[in-house]
C-alpha cells in the first residue's frame, strides 16, 4: 500500500526512525559544538537562595572552571554545590547567550552544639560550618550527657539528631522558641529546656506539637501571676495536661 508520495508504508517507517535518529543526534552533538563559540561563554552568573554562604562561595564550590560555556554539563557542578555541607539542593539554568542562574537551598541551623566548642547544627544534626562571629545565630543550645564510650570525642549527628529535631519543631511555635536557651535529654529520655530569664524547666516529649508549646507558654504566665509561689517546672509529658510544679516560695 503506498501514500500519496507513493511511499509504501515499511519505507515510511524507517524513514520515521531516521529522523527520530539525526534528531537524537542533533540533541546530543549540537550543543557540543555550540560549546567551542565565544558567544556562549558564561560572561554572569547570579545566586539565589543564600543567606550563610556568599556569591562567591557558592562559585567557588561547583567548580565552574574559567572559560566554562553555557552548553556544559551542568550535573557535575551541581553535584559538587549538593556535597557541600551547607547546601541541601542546588540547580543551575541557563540564560543565552552567557548566562548561569544557580539556585541553593541552604540547610537550616536549628542549635547549637556543645562539642565543647559552639557549633550549628541542622535537624539532622548534621553540624555546620558556620562562623557564629560572622553569622548572628540566637538559637538554643543543646548539652548532650556524657557518654563514656564516646569521650574524648564529639557527639555524633545520630546523637543530636532527637534534640534537633524538637528544636525544629519548636520554631513553629515563635513566641515559646524565643525563649528557650538550652536543651537537653534526662535519663528518661524527656526532653528538658529551659525557657526564660527565671530559666523555667520544660519537660517535653520528643514527639511534641507546636500547639502544646503555646498552651504551655499561656499556662506560665498564669503560673507566673501568683505572689507567692514561683513556677519550677512546666511538664508536658502527659496527653491532654501541662503540669505545673512551684518551688514553695519565690526566690528558693
Amino acid at each position: 500500500m503506498r501514500d500519496r508520495l507513493g511511499l509504501r508504508r515499511p519505507v515510511r517507517m524507517l524513514l520515521g526512525i531516521a529522523l527520530v535518529g539525526t534528531l537524537a543526534w542533533g540533541a546530543t552533538y549540537v550543543p557540543l559544538g555550540l560549546a567551542r563559540m565565544d558567544t556562549f561563554r558564561v560572561t554572569e552568573t547570579s545566586v539565589d537562595g543564600i543567606r550563610y554562604l556568599t556569591h562567591a562561595e557558592v562559585l567557588a564550590a561547583a567548580g565552574i572552571p574559567a572559560g566554562a560555556s553555557v552548553w556544559d554539563d551542568f550535573d557535575v557542578w551541581v553535584e559538587r554545590l549538593r556535597d557541600h555541607p551547607l547546601i541541601e539542593d542546588a540547580a543551575i539554568v541557563r540564560e543565552l547567550p552567557g548566562i548561569l542562574r544557580i539556585s541553593v537551598v541552604e540547610r537550616e541551623a536549628v542549635a547549637l552544639v556543645a562539642t565543647p566548642m559552639l557549633e550549628a547544627v541542622d535537624r539532622d544534626g548534621r553540624r555546620l560550618p558556620m562562623d557564629p562571629t560572622r553569622i548572628p545565630m540566637d538559637l538554643p543550645v543543646i548539652r548532650l550527657p556524657e557518654d563514656p564510650a564516646q569521650a574524648g570525642r564529639p557527639p555524633s549527628a545520630a546523637r543530636i539528631r532527637p534534640l534537633a529535631r524538637v528544636a525544629e519543631r519548636m520554631r513553629w511555635e515563635v513566641t515559646f522558641w524565643t525563649g528557650v536557651s538550652e536543651l537537653t535529654v534526662d535519663e528518661a529520655g524527656a526532653i528538658r529546656a529551659l525557657w526564660g530569664d527565671s530559666r523555667v524547666e520544660f519537660r517535653i516529649p520528643l514527639d511534641v506539637e507546636p500547639y502544646r508549646l503555646r498552651d504551655a507558654v499561656t499556662v506560665l504566665r498564669h503560673a507566673l501571676d501568683d505572689p507567692a509561689r514561683a513556677p519550677r517546672n512546666i511538664d508536658l509529658r502527659y496527653d491532654e495536661q501541662i503540669v505545673v510544679r512551684y518551688s514553695a516560695v519565690r526566690g528558693t
